[in-house]
């Protein structure tokens, strides 16, 4: 009879080895890391690419499905075919884009074609004049510190034909610099004015940081006031500590004229655009503007509108500051000058600390895969093993006892 209490021993402990035979195994997880590891857009942050990386399918650092990058994975800022570039459209990728001019990428053009404002017909010496917008200046030079090459600039353009500007907004921007008496008015406003818009040009800075510094430098040489040297020299020391980074910023010229409708006197006005978005979340953002006296004499020459920059020299050199730009928050600063520009003068660096990109950490699921049966069959054979058990248990004890 002892021999068959143990052997209930034996069973029961039996009937719980099995229950818990249920085995735990790591299944697939819902998203699978991606090549680069948890970082990037396959674990939900963003790649920044630098200047001249290619995303291709084989790429580490691919950051689209599409195989493509984008302009906010390449730390250059701007994404042309398939290259992280500094500036769009890029003089010498052997790409000729639409309004780009610049003659190291004529084999991006057919046989008898140039580029020279995107991909045109080659003058060969007879015929006539062809309507097209005729160039103010045709091209503006600059030479890059870092590498002491030169980089074609795009010039400011006539539009050909005048487009009158309407919206009562800019019309206010663009007369604010202009004295009433320049057209022979005792005011100057939309009723009392014509405003046209005649010619444009942008440009975007760079965002190689050596760049900047050799830039800054650049600007320092400029500088008489001490209080625009400590600025400039501010931004550069942050960028060298890596406290700061260089920020990507367009400029934008637009210049009109101004005609009294009563008078007929007109006068030219330039409007200077600068504008930035941040790929990340930024603090401590400096932009500053260094305008040579070619473009204005003094401060006093300029009308800045919206945010208004600090003066730090009034050669001038100005800068606007911001605590915090959001992700993907745009930010402009303006100013006019009763000029007509006819090239892009101005240096404008950027700097700010930027927000390391988020990434999210996919990890596998776990996944309890029954051996045999589901769990509710599990518990129905473990109560009828149990009843049984205890049933037999019962029944020997009766029978050893009586």
């Amino acid at each position: 009879m002892r021999g068959g209490g143990i052997l209930c021993l034996v069973v029961v402990s039996l009937l719980f080895a099995s229950v818990g035979s249920a085995e735990t195994t790591t299944g697939p997880a819902n998203g699978t890391a991606g090549p680069g590891g948890d970082a990037g857009p396959y674990g939900g942050g963003t790649y920044l690419l630098s200047n001249g990386d290619a995303c291709t399918a084989a790429s580490t650092n691919c950051p689209s499905t599409n195989d493509t990058c984008m302009d906010v994975s390449c730390s250059s800022g701007y994404c042309v075919h398939n290259v992280c570039r500094s500036s769009d459209p890029t003089c010498g990728d052997g790409y000729c884009d639409s309004g780009e001019s610049c003659t190291s990428d004529n084999s991006g053009c057919s046989s008898g074609r140039a580029c020279t404002n995107g991909c045109v017909e080659s003058s060969g010496g007879g015929g006539g004049s062809s309507g097209s917008a005729s160039t103010v200046s045709a091209t503006t030079t600059t030479t890059v510190p870092a590498t002491t090459t030169t980089t074609t600039l795009p010039p400011v353009q006539n539009l050909g034909t005048p487009v009158e500007v309407t919206e009562q907004a800019t019309v206010t921007e663009v007369v604010m610099v202009v004295p009433p008496e320049s057209l022979g008015l005792t005011e100057v406003n939309a009723g009392t004015v014509k405003v046209e818009k005649v010619a444009e040009a942008s440009v975007v800075t760079s965002v190689v940081t050596e760049r900047v510094e050799q830039t800054v430098d650049q600007a320092l040489a400029t500088a008489v006031t001490e209080t625009a040297k400590e600025a400039l020299q501010e931004i550069k020391q942050n960028m060298q500590s890596s406290s700061s980074q260089p920020v990507l910023v367009s400029k934008s010229v637009e210049v009109f004229l101004v005609t009294a409708k009563d008078t007929g006197k007109s006068t030219t006005v330039t409007k200077v655009t600068l504008s930035f978005s941040s790929p990340v979340d930024a603090t401590n953002i400096k932009v500053v503007e260094v305008i040579p006296k070619s473009v204005a004499a003094s401060a006093n020459d300029l009308v800045f509108l919206g945010l208004k920059p600090v003066i730090l020299q009034a050669d001038p050199i100005v800068q606007w500051s911001f605590d915090e730009v959001k992700k993907g928050e745009s930010k402009d600063m303006s100013y006019t000058v009763k000029k007509n520009l006819t090239k892009i003068e101005s240096t404008t660096i950027a700097a700010a600390t930027l927000a390391p990109a988020t990434t999210t950490t996919i990890r596998p699921t776990t996944t309890t895969v029954p051996s045999q049966a589901t769990g509710q069959d599990n518990s129905v054979i473990f109560l009828l093993l149990a009843g049984i058990v205890i049933a037999v248990s019962v029944y020997l004890f009766i029978r050893y006892y009586h």
